[in-house]
């Protein structure tokens, strides 16, 4: 991102989420050779005591207070590109913030910063559609604590999400949380569940299709494991009949 577009996502922020976009603009300044050789490892990032040092002023409260765009820490932190994985492990797991949280439903989906965000998202759809996939396993660390059905104002839940945005990462962490075929009731407003809108996506690169095309298996096999599972216990009651 571009230096001169940096102070569009400063605007309407409150002393919190002010911090939050300067700790983003540390972390993407690092040096590129750096970050990449930190994804090898693990190990690259702004780290866990400056994250602290520049957040433990805040109290809980003011951590989840919206500014005047609607977000709050954890929301801004998963709406940046490429966030350090740091501040939003720091939010999630030491502070923790409500991790259910969601845009407003007067969210302004048209502004430049959005990038496909609309209202009613909750934290997590907002990183997975942002592009912060990796944050997903630290939200699985409260996994009783996710309303995975949350959906935003399209119908779209984080589910449906995975599925757009194509992420194995983020489909092979949330999936398993549904009981068996729950998912398939998940339907956003245009009637469509995650496993339909796999189906109906188009012009994928080679690596993307593979992407769906695991998704669509994953999803295919439960269900076909599920009406397996009532054909046999159907033929046991017949024979005992």
């Amino acid at each position: 991102i571009a230096r001169n577009e940096d102070p569009v996502y400063m605007e309407g922020t409150n002393d919190v989420t002010k911090d939050i976009v300067s700790l983003w603009r540390e972390f993407r300044n690092l040096p590129t050779s750096n970050r990449k050789e930190g994804e090898k490892t693990g190990s690259n990032d702004l780290t866990m005591e400056y994250v602290t040092e520049k957040l433990s002023r805040f109290t809980t409260d003011q951590l989840q207070a919206k500014d005047k765009e609607g977000y709050n820490a954890i929301l801004k932190a998963c709406s940046l590109p490429s966030m350090s994985p740091h501040v939003l492990q720091y939010l999630i797991t030491t502070r923790k913030v409500d991790i259910n949280c969601k845009l407003p439903q007067n969210f302004n989906r048209h502004l430049f910063t959005i990038k496909g965000l609309v209202p009613g998202m909750s934290a997590l759809s907002v990183a997975i559609k942002s592009g912060n996939v990796k944050s997903v396993p630290t939200f699985t660390r409260r996994i009783g604590e996710i309303s995975v059905q949350s959906a935003d104002a399209d119908g779209n839940t984080a589910l449906h999400h995975s599925v757009l945005s194509v992420s194995k990462v983020s489909f092979q962490k949330l999936f398993p949380l549904f009981k068996p075929l729950k998912w398939k009731k998940l339907r956003n407003k245009d009637g469509k569940n995650p496993l339909e809108i796999a189906r109906e996506m188009k012009g994928l690169s080679t690596e993307k299709e593979r992407s769906i095309s695991f998704m669509c298996f994953e999803m295919t096999k439960k269900t076909e494991t599920k009406m397996m599972k009532k054909e046999i216990k159907k033929k046991d009651q017949l024979q005992h009949l």
